[in-house]
């Protein structure tokens, strides 16, 4: 890192805040108006939310013209949340700040604005915070320490580089946000529809039943907890039958709660008791929230915020029930806000229990809630490879702003790396993206997809040999790089039968952070196209490509028939135009493709 220089706030940056005289008071903010007021509320995703901002009179904008706001401004909050940052992306009208917000501003050429963003948003600026603030009950960011801040940073070019690799995986978490938010929009216009019956399945008819809740559950199936003094904690001991308590219901988990029962108290309150397959609801403050009790559960009862439901399943089927249950139609009918301002409660037990619903066949509400779950499953792989994206950004920004993983090679340092371990991040990035333990990376398909990025990314494929299953490059099997792989943990090798193959281990995020410095996110979104093409498709894609190239090295014409020549003309691949998926029609539709993914080379 000889070639990184050390940045301070105070020297390198103008830092500017409203000052004390020229405080706004509440009664000053606008609903509308010319003049926007930027505060630490209105920052989400760390951009500015424009339409929380509300608005002041003009000569409050003109008082100081050190904190009207441009385009790429970085602002902290120094007041309250302390170190909450946002970036000025585009500006909609005229803007300044209230009084708890820095703007700071490079004065020098050797710091990159958006880099100086993406520093206050790490790892690097927490820490400082976390000094300035230890030990005390500070809630104010003084300017006098904020010029303290010291941080190192590489070359401008390199900071370019950084900033353009942490944009496009923010731009990756944003994608998947909004794609997480409208699947959950579908979810509830599909909820909305299919449980009311307004919309009806092929292969169903006739009429719903209205029922009541007392009417699909078995006797005494609906129980409400104990009364406080039936449970007091001198009745807790340090092991015993579980007590189940509000918070299980909320977070959805049995792993909650350290408060016992012993077998005295646990016959006492029987009534109470909790079984597998028991659905347990929460009943003041953070209302209505259900569980389903799983299978091995610990024995015990539930406490006074909990209510249990034991639904008749030859009536009802529990799923069915959740997503009712879960329904605003169903949550809006179970809040008791008759008290006004006091915390809601749940409706009265009488009341809960006449609660009315429509109920199909069990067949029915069977197909409808595998509907329904099908959406929910859908919508947790979204937020799973959400979270994952996240942890991928932190480590990136951990390795890239401190010089970890450089971007730009150095000029003291030759850090080209070797093609045997790229090979081998390259497998465990396409075992993350396509693969799982059910469906494991086979060879056939990881050479395939890392053909096809070799050839968009660097245009040559000359490791690649013509074998029966289209391109293929041995020396990923016997040069090291599936060894280099297993060894680092970043893949490991699952079963199947007599099928074996690859999926991501634990280290997989390391390989990443390589992959994206390497070959940038843009790659990620590119492969993600081929996620549902067959092995065979893929065979397909790699083979025509292969062989447009030869008609192009040799200066002939790229047709259909001199494309079937080249595939003739090999003893391992001619066989393969015996086979449905190289038909002409296949063939000449992957001419289009190929056009379309490599652009005019091919031409």
């Amino acid at each position: 890192m000889v070639d990184w220089q050390g940045i301070n706030i105070g020297n390198d940056t103008t830092l500017k805040a409203r000052i004390g005289w020229q405080g706004l008071t509440t009664e000053e903010y606008k609903d509308s108006g010319d003049y926007l007021l930027i505060t630490g509320t209105d920052f989400e995703n760390g951009l500015v939310n424009w339409d929380t901002c509300h608005y002041v009179d003009k000569w409050r904008f003109d008082q100081d013209r050190n904190i009207q706001i441009k385009v790429g401004d970085v602002l902290v909050t120094k007041d309250g949340t302390i170190g909450k940052v946002g970036f000025v992306e585009t500006l909609k009208l005229p803007a300044t700040l209230n009084s708890g917000v820095f703007v700071i501003r490079s004065n020098t050429e050797k710091l990159d604005q958006k880099y100086l963003y993406y520093v206050f948003t790490s790892k690097i600026f927490d820490d400082f915070l976390n000094k300035l603030t230890a030990g005390s009950t500070i809630n104010h960011l003084y300017q006098k320490d904020f010029i303290n801040f010291n941080f190192k940073v590489p070359p401008k070019e390199e900071q370019k580089a950084i900033v353009k690799s942490l944009t496009n995986i923010d731009k990756l978490i944003e994608s998947l946000e909004k794609l997480i938010l409208k699947k959950e929009a579908i979810k509830q216009g599909a909820m909305q529809e299919l449980l009311s019956g307004k919309k009806r399945l092929d292969g169903f008819c006739g009429e719903w039943e209205e029922k009541k809740l007392d009417e699909i559950v078995e006797s005494e199936g609906i129980v409400r907890g104990p009364f406080g003094g039936a449970l007091k904690k001198e009745f807790f001991v340090s092991k015993g039958y579980k007590v189940y308590e509000q918070r299980n219901a909320i977070y959805k988990t049995i792993k909650i709660g350290s408060y016992f029962i012993d077998e005295d108290k646990f016959q006492e309150l029987k009534r109470f008791k909790i079984s597998s397959g028991d659905l347990i609801v929460s009943c003041s403050g953070t209302i209505g929230r259900i569980y389903e009790i799983p299978k091995n559960s610990p024995k015990g009862i539930i406490n006074q915020a909990l209510l249990k439901i034991k639904l008749d399943n030859k009536k009802v089927n529990t799923k069915f029930f959740l997503y009712v249950f879960t329904s605003n139609n169903f949550q809006s009918k179970i809040i008791d806000n008759s008290h006004g301002g006091a915390m809601p409660n749940l409706v009265g037990m009488g009341t809960f229990k006449k609660l009315k619903f429509l109920l199909p066949t069990l067949k029915e509400q069977q197909v409808i809630a595998n509907i329904l779950s099908d959406m929910d499953n859908e919508i947790e792989v979204l937020k799973s490879k959400l979270e994952k994206t996240k942890a991928i950004k932190d480590a990136m920004m951990s390795e890239l702003l401190t010089g970890k993983i450089r971007l730009i090679k150095s000029k003291s340092k030759n850090t080209k790396h070797n093609k045997h371990f790229e090979d081998a991040v390259i497998i465990a990035v396409l075992s993350d993206m396509f693969a799982n333990n059910d469906f494991p990376m086979g060879r056939k398909r990881y050479t395939k997809l890392s053909y096809l990025l070799h050839r968009k990314k660097e245009h040559n494929t000359e490791q690649y040999l013509k074998k029966a299953a289209g391109p293929y490059n041995p020396k990923t099997r016997y040069a090291g790089a599936e060894r280099i792989a297993l060894s680092k943990n970043y893949v490991k090798e699952v079963k199947r039968g007599k099928y074996s193959g690859f999926v991501s281990d634990k280290n997989n995020a390391e390989a990443k952070k390589y992959f994206y410095s390497w070959f940038g996110l843009d790659m990620i979104k590119w492969l993600e196209q081929f996620k549902y093409n067959t092995n065979d498709k893929l065979e397909l894609l790699a083979t025509v490509d292969m062989a447009m190239q030869d008609l192009k090295k040799a200066g002939q014409t790229v047709n259909l028939e001199n494309i079937k020549n080249i595939i003739k003309s090999n003893k391992e691949w001619k066989a393969k135009l015996k086979r449905e998926i190289f038909s002409d029609s296949n063939i000449k539709e992957t001419m289009d493709i190929v056009y379309k993914l490599f652009g005019d080379r091919n031409e």
